[in-house]
């Protein structure tokens, strides 16, 4: 199915549901809370009940964005019973949280998302288009089928959503129409420079302190083209941070002129199980999302992560022949 016709079914299914719910991956970035918050002014500018839902809440980086309702953490605390669920940016069911994971399996639901890779899992419809920069671009042309105007706060949801993917529109999934999305925003009221400031500005000196470290820390291999960062799980209470304070960092190692692939490696619990989680990022033809599908993780070619099982010196001895091994066949 193409984009255009699962964008149509995708209208129609919205438009016939009163009750909806949305969803994006746990540990939202902001493309997620982005694209979830602009989805719910769009419903609501459609007056649909809706509930705005995510597991982990959204991040406090973030925490200025005006949104029109409340992020319910629990399905508990659901205030009716939704009819369709609406799952964004999440290429695999599971990144919706346990809860969720199992609770889609039982309503009408709806994928729309751009990483590559994703198993179509909606139940009614699925808008799967990897050649789009942001989910935030394609909760965009959505609204625009539903005939909703780009009002101020939609259309900062939108900024942020687009802008927090594309690294400010200067990563390679920037496109002609991202950038058309971008004209069409900054003709609305929202303050784009005010917008920046406070995606920007708000570190505290504990995080300042912790990216300290981590830059001392840094190990580059493979003739200086592969750099990497191992993170303990005590330095969140050493550093007094949390996860939410890695945001960002590891584009940081790629700003060493040599490195093609930057990775950083952290520690985590799972269910009283010690994991790893994994997020890598490149440019050009280094494409990091198949080595970290061998490991069972996803995204995109040039921006991927993964969870395993296991220690971090135990996965950075699988993932350094993976990283050689895609340069050989080049």
């Amino acid at each position: 199915m193409n984009s255009s016709t699962a964008l149509q079914d995708v209208v129609k299914t919205i438009r016939d549901a009163d009750k909806i719910l949305i969803c994006a991956h746990t540990q939202a970035d902001g493309d997620a809370v982005g694209s979830s918050i602009a989805l719910a002014y769009t419903l609501k500018a459609l007056k649909k009940e809706f509930i705005l839902y995510n597991e982990t809440g959204f991040p406090k980086w973030l925490s200025f964005m005006e949104k029109p309702s409340e992020v319910i953490e629990s399905i508990e605390s659901f205030p009716f019973e939704p009819e369709l669920i609406i799952a964004l940016d999440c290429g695999d069911p599971k990144r919706l949280g346990d809860a969720m994971a199992e609770y889609i399996k039982t309503k009408k639901s709806i994928n729309i998302d751009h990483h590559l890779g994703n198993p179509h899992y909606g139940s009614v419809a699925n808008w799967v288009d990897s050649g789009k920069a942001a989910t935030g671009e394609m909760v965009a042309e959505l609204s625009q089928a539903l005939n909703v105007s780009l009002y101020k706060p939609l259309a900062e949801a939108l900024y942020v959503a687009l802008s927090a993917d594309t690294g400010n529109f200067t990563f390679g999934n920037t496109r002609i129409s991202t950038l058309e999305w971008l004209v069409k925003l900054a003709a609305t009221p929202i303050d784009i420079p005010s917008i920046r400031v406070q995606m920007d500005n708000n570190w505290t000196l504990n995080k300042l302190k912790f990216w300290g470290q981590l830059y001392q820390e840094i190990e580059i291999v493979h003739e200086g083209r592969f750099a990497y960062v191992k993170i303990p799980l005590n330095y969140y209470e050493k550093f007094q941070v949390t996860k939410e304070d890695l945001e960002g960092f590891v584009e940081q190692l790629r700003k060493i002129h040599s490195v093609r692939v930057a990775m950083i490696i952290k520690e985590d619990v799972k269910n009283n199980k010690q994991i790893v989680k994994i997020s890598m990022r490149s440019h050009g033809d280094d494409d990091v999302r198949t080595i970290l599908a061998s490991l069972g993780g996803g995204g995109h070619k040039n921006a991927a992560g993964a969870h395993v099982d296991g220690t971090m010196d135990a996965v950075i001895t699988k993932i350094l022949p993976l990283v050689e091994s895609m340069w050989e066949k080049q």
